[in-house]
């Protein structure tokens, strides 16, 4: 045959060669495989060997298809698409440094959205390129589980996740995104990157350099509907938008915005120089702002109060305004009458924008409160009085009231001369109360305070009990603790509690509970109590009684459960069916002739209790055995032909005391 049909397809995977192609051989293959071509290469080499698939998943492989064989030339690839040719003779296989053009094989992560649509990750050792854009070195993490929410959606449901945990050099940035149409290092500037700084945890847009310097970008946000522009001869009117914006840079203000801008420096200050009558004003303005162009000093005088009638006096109403302050200086106006207020403010300009400073009052206030504490008995209730003497009008106010014991009686605003009166309540309580009031002018400086004293009422005895940080008292004195909840005693164990009293107690405990300690003093004392165990059908209620000096004793009850003891039957299957039930239940029934096995089992499983079957009746032929100890699988149970409907029971016992009755209803 000619040679031009060597490599020609004749059977499936066999190429001619003959005359009707069966004694060709097969062509060459293409496998993939999941084991790994470095760490295990002894089993790939073996499965070569024994024509075996390239499979991790099946023990020592399976056999090839087929009936094929491998042969020299043969291809594999491995789960990160990297080519490999097998030398059959060696049973052995070389990399080609050739590769698929794929991103691995996809996996499910076992995530899916409540739309449907599922996540899938690749399995490349590293790093990680993930449908979702995924870049880590942990493998299969699981990075939709965090946040909970975000805008009440959870992670899996959006559209697409960039996630990573690889760290710069550094250690201190999460690299997300970068966006750039640089072409060299001379357009570094051309670049935007999305980072998570670890050190301030913050999200970072920009470029920032090695050096800790800002490339400028000049990254825009096209919100400009937002922003009032500052043009040449603008001005905010009545039409300017609301929430209209101005940005720093075109107000071109900075200084006067906070933290530049310190409204109240200690070094202005404005003092009433009473013996002379006169203000004196200080102020070193690069203390309130740098940057300024201009400043000015603007003085009023406040007429108060303010009554009867006045005729305008320029020298009295105008404002004193002293322009162009020096950076650091200070005046003395004189002829101040006392009666008055003078107030007085620091305007500062940059760019067209000013600023003032905090107004500073100055006048000759006198201000005394007497008495300047009182004292009270803890029954005490009613109204305290204080004499104020003032030249100015003041203002009173709480810096301090415990449980809000004090109202003010008069008005907060006092008028010169005259009294604050405090409404008080008597303490009951078990601590003591220290109530304080402020008198000060209503311009500020100099105040005066005064204080109520309160000791702690007369506490009756008291006593608590405290499980798990709960009081189990409340307005009680009985107290339960439920075996159930506790999941201590039950059967046979032990709890703990605390006592909380006032003064010394006492308990007295009941036969069958044990209680330690069973006496203490004044404070918390932290208390076990034990039982004995529970061998009977029901539940024990006994209550140890607490003495204290109280009006009555406080009870602890203990609900101790029993040790529960059940029995399974199996029988051979249909028609056979024999059902049971412990006392209370519904009965069941046998259909003749029947056998079966019985288990009787303690809850919790034990070792040490004996049990008896009691009695049981004549035609339930065979049980075997009829007495054990402990947990007891197997037990042999026969019944006899006769027809009819029959009833009868197996009464069973443990630990000496009466247990249940096993019902059983042949039919």
């Amino acid at each position: 045959m000619n040679d031009k049909f060597k490599y020609a397809p004749g059977r499936p995977g066999v190429g001619t060669k003959g005359e009707k192609g069966e004694d060709g051989k097969q062509g060459l293959g293409m496998y993939f495989t999941n084991l790994n071509p470095n760490s295990q290469s002894s089993i790939i080499n073996n499965r070569i060997r024994d024509d075996k698939d390239l499979w991790a998943g099946s023990s020592g492989g399976l056999d090839l298809p087929d009936n094929r064989i491998y042969l020299t030339g043969d291809l594999f690839f491995d789960q990160e698409g990297l080519a490999y040719e097998i030398n059959a003779e060696s049973n052995t296989f070389e990399y080609k440094f050739a590769s698929l053009n794929m991103g691995g094989f996809f996996l499910p992560l076992g995530i899916s959205s409540s739309d449907g649509f599922q996540r899938y990750f690749n399995s490349n050792a590293s790093p990680k390129f993930l449908i979702d854009n995924v870049y880590t070195l942990s493998g299969a993490i699981d990075y939709t589980d965090a946040p909970e929410r975000i805008y009440n959606i959870e992670p899996k449901d959006f559209t697409r996740i960039e996630y990573t945990n690889i760290k710069s050099g550094t250690g201190n940035y999460n690299p997300f995104t970068v966006y750039s149409s640089a072409e060299n290092i001379a357009e570094n500037h051309k670049a935007l990157a999305i980072v998570y700084d670890e050190a301030n945890l913050s999200f970072r847009i920009g470029n920032l350099d090695d050096a800790n310097n800002v490339r400028n970008t000049n990254l825009k946000f096209d919100v400009s509907s937002l922003i009032h522009s500052k043009t040449t001869g603008g001005q905010f009117s009545l039409n300017t938008p609301e929430g209209a914006i101005l940005t720093n840079y075109e107000i071109n203000a900075n200084p006067l915005f906070d933290p530049n801008f310190n409204s109240d420096p200690s070094s202005f200050s404005v003092i009433y120089q009473t013996l002379t009558s006169d203000i004196s004003i200080n102020w070193i303005l690069d203390d309130i702002t740098q940057g300024y162009e201009w400043a000015s000093l603007h003085v009023v005088i406040n007429k108060r109060p303010y009554g009867g009638s006045y005729s305008f006096d320029s020298s009295t109403f105008r404002e004193l305004v002293f322009t162009d302050l020096p950076g650091i200086g200070g005046i003395l106006v004189t002829d101040c009458p006392s009666s008055n207020v003078y107030s007085c403010y620091i305007k500062m300009s940059k760019k067209g924008w000013s600023r003032n400073t905090a107004t500073k009052n100055a006048f000759a206030a006198v201000l005394s409160v007497t008495p300047s504490s009182f004292p009270l008995d803890s029954s005490d209730a009613g109204t305290v009085g204080f004499d104020v003497d003032s030249n100015f009008e003041w203002v009173a106010s709480f810096t301090q009231n415990p449980e809000n014991f004090m109202s003010l009686d008069s008005s907060t605003m006092g008028t010169y001369d005259g009294s604050l009166n405090i409404d008080f309540t008597a303490n009951a309580s078990t601590r003591a109360r220290l109530g304080k009031i402020r008198v000060a002018p209503i311009f500020g400086g100099t105040f005066v305070d005064v204080s109520i004293w309160q000791p702690r009422g007369t506490v009756p005895p008291e006593l608590f009990l405290i499980n798990g940080g709960t009081y189990l008292k409340g307005s009680s004195p009985n107290y339960y603790i439920d075996a159930s909840q506790n999941g201590d005693i039950e059967g046979s164990g032990s709890a703990t509690f605390d006592v909380s009293s006032n003064r010394s107690w006492t308990a007295s405990v009941p036969s069958g509970l044990y209680l330690y300690p069973n006496s203490g003093s004044a404070g918390v004392t932290s208390v076990s109590v034990s039982t004995d165990s529970n061998a009977t059908l029901d539940q024990i209620e006994k209550s140890i009684s607490f003495s204290y000096g109280g009006d009555s004793p406080a009870y602890l009850e203990i609900r101790v459960d029993p040790i529960i003891m059940y029995a399974s039957i199996s029988t051979p299957g249909d028609p056979y069916d024999l059902q049971f039930y412990a006392s209370g239940g519904s009965a069941g029934y046998a259909v003749p002739p029947w056998n079966g096995y019985l288990d009787i089992l303690f809850d919790p499983p034990s070792s040490s209790i004996e049990w008896e079957f009691s009695q049981y009746p004549t035609w339930m032929s065979t049980i075997y055995p009829t007495t054990g100890t402990g947990d007891t699988y197997g037990i042999y149970l026969v019944g006899d032909t006769a027809g009819g409907t029959r009833y009868g029971g197996i009464d069973v016992s443990a630990g000496g005391a009466h247990r249940f009755v096993i019902y059983v209803d042949q039919q």
